[in-house]
């Protein structure tokens, strides 16, 4: 899917290039989901903001094949995830990871179906480990995107699969040296 860097990043040049022709991987998170994020990667944080956005209401959502309820889960919220990057409130967290073959990190929490917070749980300077809390949503379903730079070789585990629920704390990605 499209997205773009630029307003992701509430038109931050100086952020978002760094991150042109990267990889972004988002997830959806259902309202019954676990809401708290984790750092992807060990790392020192090098920003960690919140940006004002919009909060929508979550109303029945037709499926792909245009049936309420058809259980087809390609409804719009879902097709709407890059949109959602864009126009939803969300915590920006920039992290420089200290392995050199992963770089600057990007994780933005995005709040969205009546979520009515995105909080942030570190701050500028703070050293971060994989899997220790950085915030978290309160109410409602939510998402998240994960970027990494252009150059970052990443393959991704067995267990990341659309339409599959993953753990919290597992491994989804490593680096290709």
């Amino acid at each position: 899917m499209a997205y773009s860097l630029y307003d992701m990043f509430t038109e931050d040049d100086a952020v978002a290039t760094q991150f042109i022709n990267g990889t972004v991987y988002q997830a959806f998170l259902s309202p019954q989901d676990y809401h708290r994020r984790h750092s992807p990667v060990k790392g020192t944080i090098v920003d960690a903001r919140v940006v004002d956005g919009s909060y929508y209401a979550v109303l029945p959502d037709d499926g792909q094949d245009g049936t309420i309820d058809s259980g087809d889960p390609h409804g719009a919220i879902i097709r709407s995830q890059p949109w959602l990057t864009v126009a939803a409130a969300r915590a920006i967290i920039t992290i420089q990871a200290d392995s050199t073959e992963i770089g600057l990190v990007a994780f933005i929490g995005i709040g969205m179906g009546e979520v009515s917070s995105c909080e942030l749980l570190v701050r500028k300077d703070q050293p971060v480990d994989p899997g220790q809390q950085i915030g978290m949503f309160h109410f409602g379903g939510s998402s998240h995107a994960v970027i990494f730079q252009e150059d970052v070789k990443l393959r991704f585990t067995d267990e990341v699969v659309p339409g599959q629920h993953i753990h919290v704390n597992r491994v989804i990605a490593g680096v290709n040296q």
